[in-house]
């Protein structure tokens, strides 16, 4: 009887600890924000900051990842979507950032990863993939919305019928936060618009094809930093992805 009940028992524990956890790579997680805002909704995530993983190790968390978050942060070089010419009105840029968010772009492609790109991150989305962007919306832009605010409600967001936005939050708008001076200009192949400023400046993306990528979207504000109603369902819908 002891000998059965000892075999029960590392059973039993192989059983806990083989459990896998679903794996999410967040490109870079300033404060850990991304982490606490997904954590909010499901604390047994595994998630790792990718801009920290030694170089010799990424591809074997890219492999078994289970979906992606490329975070806000620093300028895209302009030579990623064809206009070197626009470096003078960029600010700090970070050449290793832009290449570990394009391999993760990729990786995301060929293996129908879920990702979600969150300001900067819905900008390398659509600089990555054949579109281009407005490099500093005040020198390009005529418009009365301060698009790089510290409130939480700097603006509306207007939502295109039949988007992911409005079928998910059932509203044609939200109010949300602002903290970028750069934007979408021509939208990518295979992308669509899900939502803009009352100002024209495109706020959400997403891919069109949901048979070939079920998920891949980006927003231009920071729903980490609401934590509110809106932002939560957006982080269990990308969730929701994560674990089919």
């Amino acid at each position: 009887m002891r000998f059965w009940s000892i075999i029960i028992a590392i059973a039993l524990l192989w059983g806990c600890h083989s459990e896998k956890k679903t794996l999410i790579l967040v490109s870079k997680d300033n404060h850990s924000n991304i982490q606490k805002w997904l954590h909010k909704t499901d604390s047994t995530l595994d998630i790792r900051e990718f801009y920290m993983i030694p170089n010799d190790s990424m591809n074997y968390y890219l492999l078994k990842a289970d979906a992606i978050v490329l975070g806000g942060g620093e300028d895209i070089h302009p030579s990623m979507y064809g206009h070197n010419e626009y470096l003078g009105v960029c600010g700090e840029i970070d050449l290793f950032r832009d290449s570990i968010e394009q391999l993760l772009i990729h990786q995301s492609f060929r293996n129908k990863i879920p990702l979600f790109g969150i300001c900067r991150g819905e900008q390398i989305l659509n600089g990555a993939t054949g579109g281009t962007l407005i490099p500093d919306i005040p020198s390009f832009l005529h418009t009365s919305i301060n698009h790089r605010a510290e409130s939480d409600s700097d603006h509306v967001v207007i939502f295109a019928e039949n988007s992911w936005l409005k079928n998910l939050l059932k509203s044609d708008s939200v109010w949300v936060n602002s903290r970028h001076h750069q934007c979408i200009d021509k939208v990518a192949p295979g992308f669509i618009v899900a939502a803009t400023a009352p100002d024209g400046v495109i706020e959400s993306i997403r891919y069109a094809d949901t048979l070939q990528q079920p998920f891949i979207a980006g927003v231009q504000w920071h729903p980490e930093g609401l934590l509110d109603e809106p932002s939560m369902k957006i982080a269990k819908l990308f969730l929701s992805y994560c674990r089919e």
